[in-house]
């Protein structure tokens, strides 16, 4: 059960291209670096958001090649298991929300008051 089916899942490629992207910045511009490193969290979530709007906008939800090394392609046509993968890519979702909020809070909370 621990070995998959396939090779590359979608969540891979995602990981893959935001990834490269965020060190292919740390080289071109270091004297950004600690901008880079200061928000790398901000980034690899809204990278990992945008990822996975995009595939699931595309018909591809990444949870899918999960679903299909573990029960079949024929098991994941089930309803019962299709929506099982619905909850957890809208678990996922409510996951993203929150960090964003935390993160959208701490921004807020580091900006000292400017008084008049």
């Amino acid at each position: 059960m621990g070995r998959t089916a396939s090779w590359p899942k979608t969540l891979d490629i995602i990981f893959i291209v935001l990834f490269g992207i965020l060190t292919i910045l740390a080289w071109t511009l270091p004297e950004n670096r600690d901008t880079i490193k200061y928000f790398a969290n901000v980034i690899i979530n809204g990278g990992l958001a945008l990822g996975v709007a995009i595939t699931w906008m595309a018909g591809h939800p990444f949870i899918r090649s999960y679903i299909e090394d573990n029960v079949g392609i024929e098991g994941s046509t089930y309803p019962v298991v299709k929506h099982m993968g619905v909850l957890l890519v809208c678990g996922w979702w409510h996951l993203q929300l929150w960090h964003w909020c935390l993160y959208l809070r701490q921004l807020c909370m580091s900006r000292e008051p400017q008084y008049n």
